[in-house]
């Protein structure tokens, strides 16, 4: 036994002494088992109120409820259900416990991804069944993934007084960011610190699409500008521009 403390003991002053032993990096981006979760966003809403928007999650660390306090039209609060094996099932855009403005339902393969998912806007849900409004479209949509597990293409089809259909790309440059950016930061996607993000706006990104006003010590944006749509989408109806961000 001294003989094994008396090597360990070498092993640790060894690699002390040696520049190219380096200590565990236990922060996050480099150590994705802890990483940060928003708490919350403040900003104005088009009425000029100051909302503060909080995060709440569930016991693996998945987002469970999005609580507006002040909602209204175009202004949800957002409940997230999930599956015994964690996935989303569906987040919705809600006003009161039986009637929402926005919901999102997804469809798994055999591997666990996406390959469908629906929408419906305006209407009333009971548990995880979804009544939406006639008079307004529903859609259906079907996803394509690249080699990199991303969302390569979303094409939906709507039903409804007015069909219509349309069709998303979602390609990237060298960077590993999206082509419609018109900039990165260089610094950590804020989509990247839970695969829901990712998810729900399509953005697999790994740096920002701005130049955020403030960072913290984590590298993610503490405070953002009015940036370009395209960039800032983080769930329907709930954007990241000009907005202050909090984390736990």
């Amino acid at each position: 036994m001294k003989q094994f403390l008396h090597l360990m003991a070498m092993a640790v002053l060894l690699c002390a002494a040696l520049p190219s032993c380096k200590k565990f990096d236990t922060t996050w981006p480099n150590n994705p088992l802890r990483p940060p979760r928003i708490k919350q966003l403040i900003y104005k809403t088009d009425y000029s109120q100051i909302d503060t928007i909080k995060f709440e999650y569930n016991a693996k660390g998945d987002p469970s409820r999005i609580l507006r306090s002040h909602v209204s039209t175009g202004y949800p609060s957002y409940r997230f259900n999930y599956d015994q094996h964690g996935r989303l099932l569906n987040y919705i855009g809600y006003y009161t416990d039986s009637t929402f403005e926005y919901a999102r339902l997804f469809f798994y393969d055999t591997h666990g991804k996406v390959v469908n998912d629906s929408i419906y806007t305006w209407g009333e849900y009971y548990g995880n069944v979804f009544i939406g409004n006639t008079h307004v479209p529903h859609g259906r949509g079907t996803y394509t993934w690249d080699s990199q597990n991303r969302i390569a293409t979303i094409d939906r089809v709507f039903s409804g007084p007015f069909p219509y259909t349309t069709h998303e790309e979602f390609t990237y440059n060298t960077d590993g960011n999206l082509t419609v950016y018109p900039t990165n930061d260089g610094k950590p996607n804020i989509r990247l610190i839970n695969p829901i993000w990712q998810l729900i706006s399509g953005d697999y990104s790994k740096n920002n699409g701005y130049i955020a006003t403030s960072y913290n010590n984590k590298q993610l944006p503490l405070e953002i500008p009015t940036v370009d749509y395209r960039t800032s989408s983080l769930i329907n109806n709930l954007s990241l521009s000009a907005v202050q961000v909090i984390y736990e």
